[in-house]
């Protein structure tokens, strides 16, 4: 199925990071499947760049044998490594690990070119050699690059629809295998010019083969019973029939060519079989181009490898509405929902309005895959619609909600009966899967396999006779898809009303693109002005609404974290307030119940009154050793702090009363208590080094023998403690 396509639909946009990369010089650029761009340089080595950075592989002083070259011509991806062709021998980087190895059986030369095959299998071509692995990276053939008898370098290296391995040699012409001779065999080329590089058009069935100096050759091929046949070819026009082609890349979604030169970037429209030019000129760069591979991402982006001005991609403008319809080579059928069916001439732009009567068609639209033009229907005859007549093919048991060709001469459709198919033959429809009810859109993947989805946004695929649920692409919040369609690359794609997704069926990837306008606003720009204008009136500046950050997931890390803070700060406020309330009416109880200390004629009012309170402060620092003695924990920090002091003020207070450092005060606090409790003998040593804070026996005995002089279990009941402990008062 072809897409009308303008080249306004295209935008040029520069890709990230490329200042990181250690060389401009990009001669092929891919995108892995887990979405990583890897650039092929010359001279830098291979480099990954991961969306943030880019990460550099190349040999250097510190891994001198990384790499036989950092010339880097060409790399391919295999399951989970990537196949690096450089200009001295083929190597592996596993991407589980990022080792690199060197692929031994590749002779030491400039790697040509890499192709994977659909089997896995991948083929390197190296120094007038073809070489053929398998997924494990065993080598299975090597077959040497023979034109009339004579070895050529390869350049480029395919496989086609029929898994067929076609090579194009420099100074050579065309080699193909199949799997049936197991070996490569010369195929007629009668251009006065060798070929560079190849491609195939699966829906003219042919190949596009681009060549040196004579521009691009249509290759006619007929390899359904893969045994070889005449070929013709045909040239067609070209701007670039002077020039080298260096790379091509087919579009078989939109019919389109894209072909690198040693004069720069084209693109060709093929629908109608021929080479129809489509001017890049207002978003290249301007000046020389020197630009070399071509590849295509899972967005369908084209990824061009240059060196001037840089690699770059071209994208299709995600602005650009096209209305929904199937453009079959010059003709466009679309349908309207209050006009009908709309067939238009997109030479002239001629339209016609497909009607059956006064019936209205139905707003199902499906390519014919064996024929001219497209099935129509309005819900009770089935209509093969060309450009200026509307045919009755076959009458429909029920009314369809959706059409699909399957080329193998059937028509499905789904109803209120189930799942149909309409045998184009016999024109008699059978039922094929009853339970298949409210099935809302239908299409066919190129490997035949039928996707059917229905108003609840659940998706099946059917095939061999069996519908199964596919959980994976399914829509967990039950949104209608109305409409499946397939994009160049192979993958389905799922429409509702507010998003479209891209679904990969094969690797089992999924991924969205919104189609609501809550976040994209289009800006009419008008001059205020008489006699002036804007230079480009046509084009509309959009702006796109980023997400705010105060409403990001990191965001409200940050707010937790300072509701958090705020909150530890405030209570810890309020236990400090509590404390210095306590310690303040500690003061004043024992203010109250002291009694009056023992005055000596030499004291003066101003020395009883600090011995006075010297002697208070020591007595509440006691009480609340006391109070916490059991805690082997409790810290000279801990009692300070309770005591609404800072450590420092602490320790000189401490000291200045007693001579003893504010842990050896503690400790004799501690070991006064085990005394009196040793002279109780309720308890035995054990029991009362834990019940005075000591962390261990040993300590405890240690601790205490130093104090009194005789080890704890000698510790006598005719033994006073305040007779054998050091002075706590005031000294």
């Amino acid at each position: 199925m072809a897409v009308l396509v303008h080249a306004s639909n295209y935008h040029l946009l520069s890709l990230p990071h490329q200042e990181q990369l250690p060389s401009k010089k990009v001669l092929h650029l891919i995108e892995d499947h887990e979405g990583f761009l890897w650039y092929a340089t010359e001279g830098g080595g291979i480099c990954r760049d991961d969306g943030r950075q880019v990460d550099i592989f190349r040999s250097d002083n510190n891994h001198p044998e990384l790499l036989g070259s950092n010339d880097v011509a060409c790399l391919a991806e295999v399951q989970s490594s990537l196949i690096i062709g450089t200009f001295h021998g083929a190597y592996i980087l596993d991407k589980k690990d990022y080792s690199i190895q060197r692929i031994k059986e590749v002779d030491d030369k400039r790697v040509d070119a890499i192709c994977v095959a659909s089997n896995g299998h991948y083929w390197l071509t190296s120094n007038r050699k073809i070489y053929e692995f398998s997924t494990d990276h065993t080598l299975l053939h090597t077959y040497p690059a023979l034109w009339k008898g004579n070895g050529k370098y390869v350049a480029d290296i395919i496989e086609d629809s029929h898994h067929d391995i076609w090579v194009a040699l420099w100074d050579g012409g065309l080699l193909r295998w199949t799997a049936a001779k197991g070996q490569f065999e010369e195929m007629p080329w009668h251009s006065g010019s060798a070929p560079s590089a190849i491609v195939e058009d699966v829906t003219h069935r042919c190949f596009w083969i681009g060549t040196i100096g004579q521009g691009v050759v249509r290759y006619l091929s007929d390899t359904g019973d893969n045994a070889p046949q005449a070929q013709t070819y045909s040239k067609d026009a070209s701007n670039h029939t002077s020039s080298i082609c260096i790379d091509l890349l087919f579009d078989k979604e939109k019919s389109l060519l894209w072909m690198t030169t040693t004069e720069g970037l084209t693109l060709y429209d093929t629908s109608k079989g021929t080479l129809q030019p489509i001017s890049l000129s207002h978003i290249l760069p301007e000046g020389q181009l020197t630009l070399c591979r071509l590849s295509v991402d899972q967005r369908g982006n084209i990824l061009v490898a240059g060196t001037i001005p840089h690699a770059f991609a071209i994208c299709p403008d995600p602005y650009h509405k096209e209305e929904k319809g199937i453009t079959d080579g010059t003709y466009r059928w679309q349908y309207h929902e209050r006009q009908g069916g709309v067939v238009t001439n997109t030479t002239n732009g001629e339209k016609h309005l497909s009607r059956w009567g006064n019936s209205p068609l139905l707003p199902l639209i499906n390519k014919r895959r064996n024929a001219e033009g497209v099935w129509v229907t309005d819900g009770k005859t089935l209509f093969a619609n060309t450009w200026d007549t509307i045919t009755e093919y076959a009458s429909l048991p029920t009314r369809p909600n959706t059409l699909s060709d399957d080329g193998l001469g059937y028509v499905w459709f789904a109803s209120n009966k189930g799942l149909q198919r309409l045998n184009l033959k016999t024109k008699e429809a059978e039922v094929i899967d009853a339970n298949l009810q409210d099935i809302s859109a239908t299409a066919f993947t190129p490997d035949g396999t039928l996707w059917l989805a229905n108003i609840y946004g659940q998706l099946y695929h059917f095939k061999d006779g069996k519908a199964t649920l596919d959980e994976y692409a399914s829509n967990e919040y039950g949104d209608a898809i109305l409409q499946l369609s397939i994009d160049s690359m192979g993958h389905l794609m799922l429409y509702s009303d507010k998003y479209v997704r891209h679904y990969d069926t094969q690797r089992h990837t999924l991924w969205s693109e919104s189609l609501t306008t809550d976040d994209m606003y289009s800006i009419h720009l008008t001059t205020t002005q008489p006699y002036c204008r804007w230079s480009e009136p046509q084009r509309n500046a959009v702006v796109e609404r980023l997400p705010r950050w105060m409403g990001s997931w990191w965001a409200w890390c940050i707010y937790l974290f300072l509701i958090g803070a705020i909150m530890t700060l405030f209570i810890h406020y309020l236990i400090l307030r509590r404390q210095r309330h306590i310690f303040i009416e500690r003061m004043k109880q024992s203010v109250e119940v002291s009694q009056k200390p023992q005055e000596t004629p030499s004291d003066t009012p101003k020395e009883k009154s600090k011995t006075q309170a010297d002697n208070l402060w020591l007595n509440l620092a006691i009480q609340t050793i006391e109070k916490n003695i059991d805690n082997e924990h409790y810290s000279v920090e801990q009692l300070s702090s309770d005591l609404c002091m800072s450590r420092m003020t602490f320790y000189r207070k401490i000291q200045a009363l007693t001579g003893q450092k504010p842990t050896e005060f503690v400790r004799t606090i501690r070991l006064r208590r085990a005394a009196a409790l040793l002279q109780e003998g309720r308890l035995n040593v054990t029991e009362i080094s834990y019940a005075t804070g000591f962390s261990s026996v040993s300590y405890f005995s240690r601790c205490f023998r130093t104090m009194f002089g005789v080890p704890p279990t000698q510790f006598g009941n005719d033994t006073t403690a305040d007779s054998l402990s050091p002075n706590v008062t005031p000294s």
